[in-house]
């Protein structure tokens, strides 16, 4: 049975969007690998990476979760890098975002708005990729 986010400690309700869904931030171990079993991508393999290279998690990490067919499902998972954070393995990523969707599917156009309205939220640029490669 899928866990769902809701009933996992180590997330933070971070923006509502109605039937668009809520993206939470991603803020421990036991977090992370909810949303991997719910975006189905290797998010928690670097997650754990991360705090593995920079002692912590400088990066900020973030699942937009839907329902869907009466279960939740991860729709975009993402890393973004906030402006004057130093990296010791800046690396990780390819650029100062990495956004993906579910099961590694491209996250734009269909969740354009959702990543936008996050960034606009959090106030960091992120911009648009998929899985850290630009797109125009």
């Amino acid at each position: 049975m899928t866990k769902k986010l809701s009933d996992t400690d180590g997330l933070v309700k971070t923006l509502e969007l109605g039937d668009r869904g809520d993206w939470f931030e991603i803020t421990s171990d036991e977090g992370v690998a909810a949303a991997a079993e719910l975006t189905q991508t290797a998010i928690a393999l670097y997650y754990k990476r991360e705090s593995e290279t920079e002692g912590g998690h400088p990066r900020r990490w973030f699942v937009l979760v839907n329902e869907s067919n009466g279960k939740e499902i991860g729709d975009v998972c993402l890393a973004v890098e906030p402006d004057g954070v130093e990296l010791k393995n800046p690396n990780l990523i390819n650029g100062k975002s990495h956004v993906t969707g579910y099961q590694n599917k491209p996250p734009y156009p269909d969740f354009e708005f959702e990543i936008s309205e996050l960034s606009d939220a959090i106030g960091i640029e992120i911009e648009p990729n998929c899985m850290g490669r630009r797109i125009s």
